[in-house]
């Protein structure tokens, strides 16, 4: 008698309420995002294959809140029968190999030793959150409004009042080296390079003062208005016109009279 084949299994993803909270904004998490909305923890989906949807989701005793790829959901997934060849045929080849072509046989056996040793991956990977407080390098002051970009991507932000910032590395970019870029008015730019030894707590990021100075020229109702940038502090010096000289003098004339 034939023994019965086991049956498939077979899942349909559906996603009746979506969330609609940005993936981008979710706070980092262990194993997913948490989304303040709903109050969970969200996997994402979307880069697994359907054997490996159906190994983690079939399984499951309850709803899992999770981030899916719109080629995934609305769809029945079903796992592929696994294909059997026959053991007998492959015994009586190998043993009529080993008896004509010996030499043959035993380096291949020496081939497929070597190439099932474990290939070497990079395990380096930068922390999920990257934060800490900007400082002066010689007063040891918090520094507001410093800008903070990620090189290469589209990440950004800039230090708190208390000169503190908060970077959360979207999935994507937890497996590079990413270089931060901080700069700030009077300030000279350092960079920081994030990687495996930088370690996950905060950091202490020091810039030392420039004394370039950046100037300004602007139009303004009763003349020009110089703008000069020192040291992190802003001078304003007003140029009066020729009618506000004139009221000046006269108003100083009439004073000295009295």
């Amino acid at each position: 008698m034939n023994p019965i084949p086991p049956m498939k299994r077979t899942i349909t993803i559906s996603i009746p309420e979506p969330c609609h909270e940005q993936w981008e904004r979710m706070e980092s998490r262990c194993g997913g995002n948490y989304c303040k909305q709903c109050q969970k923890t969200v996997m994402d989906f979307t880069a697994l294959t359907d054997q490996e949807l159906l190994d983690k989701l079939s399984d499951s005793p309850e709803n899992i809140c999770g981030r899916f790829d719109s080629s995934q959901v609305n769809r029945i997934i079903t796992e592929k029968s696994k294909s059997r060849r026959p053991l007998l045929p492959a015994f009586a080849m190998s043993s009529f190999l080993s008896l004509v072509f010996p030499d043959v046989l035993k380096a291949q056996q020496v081939d497929t030793t070597i190439n099932a040793s474990k290939p070497s991956y990079d395990t380096s990977c930068v922390p999920f959150e990257f934060y800490g407080v900007v400082l002066d390098a010689v007063e040891k002051i918090p520094i507001p409004g410093v800008t903070i970009k990620c090189k290469g991507t589209n990440l950004g932000t800039a230090s708190s009042s208390e000169g503190k910032f908060h970077f959360h590395i979207p999935e994507g970019y937890q497996r590079r080296k990413l270089e931060f870029e901080f700069g700030g008015i009077g300030y000279g730019q350092q960079n920081i390079l994030l990687d495996a030894q930088t370690g996950s707590g905060p950091q202490q990021i020091m810039l030392q003062r420039s004394a370039t100075n950046l100037s300004e020229l602007q139009v303004v109702a009763s003349g020009f208005k110089k703008v000069t940038t020192m040291m992190g502090y802003v001078v304003c010096v007003r140029k009066f016109s020729w009618w506000h000289r004139f009221v000046d003098h006269f108003k100083k004339c009439r004073y000295h009279r009295r």
